[in-house]
């Protein structure tokens, strides 16, 4: 039935209603209780009833036909409602009016799509869920048993295990976070059906949705271990993590999560222990960003674009491969945060209201889980207790003394403020004086709350900074990720401890500012005087006497500029030469790695940074295990390992370059007619493309390695460290290396 089921379903219902008042009255006109049932209520032939409802209402719908009514649905609160019309009315008004009705039928023809008639009926009612439209979709055009079949074996199933029943929206979503999966584009839910269509004709390129449908149904019920919906995961560690990430209230994760189970149990080389070390990097890294209070917004992208990611072949480990993925990500607004991120979070980020307080108290229980040895309550038996009250009475301002208001203001809603405590704390007691609450504190049977009675008895500005101190601690013990710093680069003055730095422009104002604190009146005079490298270019001034925007003063001694718009490898040697002026000497390295729980510093290397023609970089790169290539340029690099890829598989890799997105979400590879501009270079013997040559090295580098993954191959690149010795010295390229856009 393409249009009118809950008008049918509502008059066939009446029908019964009057049948049973006739029992009792006899006929009305033409009509006895037998003639309704025989002509309107059953079929002679199969099957024996008109109507067939959907799930659970079709039960209540076939004993309420066969005169045997019960249930507490919607069809039985129907049938009770018309059945008290009838005794009201009276059957012979309600027939008269029934023999008033028009039935219009249309019947589709072969040419017809019963689809677009079904959608263009229903857009003038009640908006259909995309769930909705999706099974309509699915079962249109089949024959009746097909559609039973389909129906009961795949998406009844679906319904089930997505607890849909009661919550059709939960189908919705699901749609949407498969459709994110299989696509990698972020589509909203109002947007999956049609989408949906587009994708399954494109990529299957025929009309038999059977097979989508047992896929539906098939990673529906994955989709419900992680909604809670269908049950706990058949293993221990797993559904802790599942139930952990839902209670926590962040669920842009689900695309990639679903990826992650349908991997563990459909391919033979993803273990159940690569599912929960990946499980737990996550949970971690949502975890830290939430702390932090750092911006969410791009992980609906990343979670999008890491389940649409294809893991290349024989990886060494699957678990390691995505928390590799992870740790890319440093340097992004969504990078896993490091302990110092972390401890503000704590201090400052409101973690009560809304969606917080879940977040909060998921943290707080955990973190008691961990502490105790004894079983945990259940999460929804819990409530946030705020230590210091919500609400501050005059007997809390005078105890906080003079900076009571502005001290509640910023601390009341932290984590630091925050503890757990069971459904039958009185709530009267919420806002009573620390001394008060110590003692019940001391008395709880959660030890996250016990310990905070025995470290202080007090509650002062000092113990709120103490306990949200010792809250990172434990956060940092309880989801541990590696040393994760964004120091980029570090320095000294001769043998001095080092300074460390997060760019290399604050590099070159401290170390400005560290040379003129030596002697200020000659070495201001030394680093002005005179000029520099690179064609002889001046770049530090007094105030004034340059335009601000490329210039910036000089910490401490704000009467002098230095110029700030150069390259990494422009403000090394600036920083060399002004040590040299200034009589001293200035060592600069750079972090080549933090992952591996502790910082490997790599010294600039300075004859390299002054490298001439003889001994200008180059590049070598291979495919997997093939024979060196070597490279002038990264553009000549870039347009070669492009066509290497290529020439593997032109049309499938052809294919996979063009609906690739990068870095920042963008596009570098077109068809050739597609893209006129200047940046765009033709691939050698693949003039059909083009890839834009106009990108740093370190993007060039980047994007190398990515059409290789995409492509199912590691593309290595090399770059040549030393030839001054009679051979070559080469170093793996490290995309991260700070040093590679000079």
């Amino acid at each position: 039935m393409v249009d009118g089921q809950q008008r049918l379903t509502t008059i066939s219902i009446l029908l019964v209603c009057i049948a049973e008042k006739l029992k009792e009255t006899g006929r009305t006109g033409q009509w006895g209780s037998e003639d309704i049932s025989r002509v309107y209520l059953r079929n002679q032939l199969d099957p024996p009833r008109k109507l067939k409802l959907q799930d659970h209402d079709d039960e209540e719908y076939k004993r309420i036909i066969e005169r045997n009514s019960g249930g507490d649905g919607k069809v039985t609160q129907a049938w009770k409602v018309l059945r008290s019309e009838v005794t009201s009315a009276g059957p012979d008004c309600l027939m008269k009016g029934l023999s008033r009705f028009k039935v219009i039928s249309f019947t589709c023809e072969s040419f017809d799509d019963p689809q677009q008639i079904f959608e263009s009926l229903n857009a003038t009612g009640v908006p259909l869920t995309e769930g909705e439209k999706v099974k309509n979709w699915l079962l249109m055009g089949l024959d009746r048993e097909s559609q039973d079949r389909l129906y009961i074996d795949h998406w009844y199933r679906l319904e089930q295990s997505l607890g849909a029943v009661a919550a059709p929206k939960r189908i919705d979503e699901f749609l949407r976070d498969f459709l994110r999966w299989k696509t990698g584009e972020t589509y909203g839910i109002d947007q999956t059906y049609a989408n949906l269509r587009r994708w399954w004709y494109e990529t299957e390129g025929s009309r038999d949705r059977t097979s989508l449908c047992e896929q539906l149904a098939r990673l529906a019920e994955l989709y419900g271990k992680i909604t809670g919906t269908n049950g706990q995961h058949e293993n221990k560690e797993v559904d802790e993590l599942l139930q952990y990430l839902r209670d926590f209230g962040i669920d842009v994760h689900r695309p990639f999560t679903l990826r992650l189970l349908s991997d563990e149990a459909g391919a033979a080389d993803v273990s159940r222990a690569d599912l929960v070390k990946v499980l737990r990097a996550l949970s971690t890294w949502l975890t830290r960003l939430w702390l932090a209070k750092a911006s969410t917004s791009g992980l609906n992208t990343e979670s999008t674009r890491f389940a649409n990611h294809r893991v290349p072949q024989n990886v060494e480990s699957y678990a390691n491969y995505w928390i590799d993925k992870i740790r890319r990500l440093r340097g992004t607004g969504i990078a896993v945060p490091n302990e110092e991120e972390i401890g503000v979070g704590i201090r400052k980020r409101r973690a009560y209201g809304g969606k917080a307080s879940n977040a909060a108290r998921t943290i707080l229980w955990e973190i008691n889980s961990q502490l105790s040895n004894a079983a945990n309550p259940k999460r929804e038996e819990l409530s946030i207790e705020h230590i210091m009250p919500r609400k501050l009475s005059q007997e809390w301002r005078d105890y906080l003394g003079e900076d009571a208001d502005n001290l509640h203001e910023n601390c009341v809603h932290t984590l630091a403020n925050l503890t757990l405590v069971g459904e039958r704390f009185n709530p009267e007691i919420s806002n009573q004086i620390y001394k008060e609450k110590h003692k019940l504190y001391k008395k709880s049977s959660f030890e996250l709350t016990r310990k905070l009675a025995e470290s202080y008895v007090n509650w002062t500005q000092e113990d709120i900074e103490d306990r949200a101190q010792k809250l990172t601690g434990l956060v940092l013990k309880y989801w541990p990720w590696e040393n994760v710093s964004r120091t980029k680069v570090r320095w000294r003055i001769g043998d001095n401890e080092w300074q460390e730095e997060k760019t290399f422009k604050n590099m070159l104002l401290n170390v400005a500012a560290a040379l003129i604190d030596i002697d200020p009146l000659e070495n201001s005079k030394r680093i002005l005087d005179g000029k520099y490298f690179r064609g002889g270019g001046r770049y530090i001034f007094r105030s004034g006497t340059r335009r601000e925007g490329r210039c910036l003063p000089i910490p401490r001694y704000d009467e002098y500029v230095i110029s700030v718009d150069i390259w990494d490898k422009y403000k090394t040697l600036l920083c060399y030469e002004m040590g040299k002026r200034c009589g001293v000497e200035i060592v600069v390295e750079f972090l080549k790695d933090s992952t591996v729980g502790e910082r490997v510093w790599g010294r600039v290397d300075l004859p390299l940074l002054y490298a001439n023609g003889e001994k200008r970089t180059r590049l070598r790169w291979r495919i997997n295990e093939d024979d060196w290539l070597e490279e002038q340029a990264y553009p000549g690099l870039l347009l070669n390992v492009a066509a290497a890829l290529l020439d593997l598989e032109p049309e499938e890799n052809g294919n996979r370059l063009l609906n690739m997105k990068h870095m920042g979400n963008r596009t570098y590879f077109f068809r050739s007619e597609t893209s006129a501009s200047s940046r765009c270079k033709l691939i050698p013997g693949h003039d059909e493309y083009k890839i834009n040559v106009g990108l740093m090295h370190m993007t060039i580098v980047k994007l190398c390695r990515e059409m290789g993954e995409l492509c199912g191959v590691k593309v290595v690149i090399e770059i040549l460290k030393d030839s001054t010795k009679g051979e070559q010295i080469w170093e793996r390229l490290d995309s991260n290396d700070p040093m590679l856009e000079a």
